[in-house]
């Protein structure tokens, strides 16, 4: 009725997979910074800039997030280039 086609590959399937992946990952990026004694707190906030610029990364990669779109969540307005003067 509405025209709406339900897309569990777009919708499900590959965030979900972004999501196992960087949940998985995380892990092992804390572990990598612990290795370093920076502090508690220094090592946490590392490990989550890096999850999070992984995570983007892969939305990227799975074709579920813009570059455009990602620039402009950090406050970057990219005008898309229409081709007229």
């Amino acid at each position: 009725m509405t025209g709406l086609v339900i897309d569990l590959r777009e919708w499900l399937v590959k965030p979900g997979l972004a999501g196992f992946l960087m949940v998985s990952s995380g892990r092992y990026i804390y572990h990598f910074f612990e290795m370093f004694h920076l502090g508690d707190i220094l090592t946490t906030l590392l490990s989550v800039a890096v999850n999070v610029m992984f995570s983007g990364v892969l939305l990227m990669a799975a074709g579920l997030l813009d570059v455009r779109e990602a620039l402009s969540m950090v406050g970057i307005d990219v005008k898309k280039k229409t081709g007229k003067k």
